[in-house]
Parts: structure tokens; sequence; C-alpha cells
């Protein structure tokens, strides 16, 4: 995770004086819409406000939702890059570290929910 944020700081951009009010700058408040997938990961799940239950269709509901936000966090990025001229290599480095943690906290969260026999 540390390699995947130093590549977003290299990608950033318009890090010299003379692109510092590109278009690219500007439209990087979007990019908080990645990290969706993990917060509504963590929260709609067991680490979060919903707890779980001997129910197994609850069971299969946190599931779903879980892999929903992983299939979110997959496809958010690729969704942004036509958007995102002038800053989609850096836009790939943060949807990836959003992919990440949303397979952190999703594998974290079906163990919970689910941990076998």
């Amino acid at each position: 995770m540390v390699l995947i944020i130093l590549n977003a700081i290299v990608f950033f951009p318009g890090t010299d004086d003379a692109h510092v009010n590109t278009p690219a700058r500007h439209r990087l408040p979007v990019l908080a819409v990645l990290a969706l997938p993990w917060i509504v990961a963590i929260l709609c799940g067991p680490l979060g406000f919903v707890a779980t239950s001997a129910d197994p269709a609850r069971r299969t509901w946190m599931i779903l939702l879980q892999d929903g936000a992983l299939a979110g966090g997959l496809l958010l990025p690729l969704l942004l890059l036509p958007a995102m001229r002038g800053g989609r290599r850096f836009t790939l480095a943060i949807g990836m570290l959003s992919l990440v943690l949303t397979f952190l906290v999703t594998a974290a969260s079906t163990l919970i929910i689910d941990p076998g026999p």
C-alpha cells in the first residue's frame, strides 16, 4: 500500500508551478467518490453498525453487500477515467489503493459473517 501511495504522488497532476491551475487539478475533489466502496463495506458490515445474526438470509444479504462494495471499488475508477483527463494515472493509482482497502475490509467482514465450518 505504501508503494501505491508513492506511485500516486508521482502521478499527481500539475506538480510544477506552471500547471497549478490546470483543469485536472480542479477535478481532483471528484476522486473522493473512490472512498465510498470501502466506507460502505465498513459501515454496512460487521465492522460497522450492522450486527451479525444467526439468520442465514441476513448473512447472505451482508455477503452480497460486501461483494457489491468490492465490485464498486473495481468499477468506480474505470468509470471516472474518461472524466479525469490530465489525471488518469493518478486516478488509477488512487483507484488501486481504494480497491486494496475495499478488498481487505471485504475479506475481513466476510470471514466475520461466515467463518466456515
